[in-house]
């Protein structure tokens, strides 16, 4: 139960952030894939800033979940454009 909590706040999360920072929208699998590991990077900083980590399907998850989303789409915005 909880892969499938991971696939929907990893596709809510990346959608979310994709929409922040002005991604196209056609790439739904790629935002989900990031949003997933955005939510692994999230919750790892949290929990190493002392903050907790991502603790099940909340709003708190979710907001740590979006920003760790955010950071793993500027690192890929980066490595896109110096290719």
């Amino acid at each position: 139960m909880n892969f499938i909590i991971w696939l929907v706040l990893g596709a809510l999360s990346g959608y979310l952030a994709a929409f922040i920072m002005g991604l196209e929208r056609g790439n739904w699998l790629l935002h989900i894939l990031l949003g997933i590991t955005g939510g692994i990077v999230g919750g790892a900083m949290a929990v190493s800033l002392g903050l907790g980590g991502i603790s099940g399907f909340n709003l708190y998850s979710l907001l740590i979940s979006v920003l760790g989303a955010c950071l793993v789409l500027l690192l890929y915005r980066l490595l896109k454009t110096v290719k």
